[in-house]
C-alpha cells in the first residue's frame, strides 16, 4: 500500500453461493479524497464496504 493510499484491492472475488458478486474488482481509495461508491439496487455496494470494514 502507498503512503497515499488508504485502501487498496486487487483482484477481489466475492460470490454468495452460485451468485458471484465481484470478479477481478481492484480498488484504490486515496488518503483525504472523496470517494463516492455508486449504482442500482442489488450491485453489491453495501457487500463491497462490509469486505472492506472486515
Amino acid at each position: 500500500m502507498s503512503e497515499a493510499s488508504l485502501v487498496q484491492i486487487h483482484d477481489l472475488h466475492f460470490a454468495h453461493g452460485q451468485r458471484v458478486i465481484f470478479d477481478g474488482v481492484d480498488i484504490d481509495i486515496r488518503r483525504g479524497g472523496i470517494t463516492a461508491i455508486m449504482g442500482p439496487s442489488g450491485t453489491g455496494k453495501t457487500t463491497l464496504l462490509r469486505l472492506i470494514g472486515g
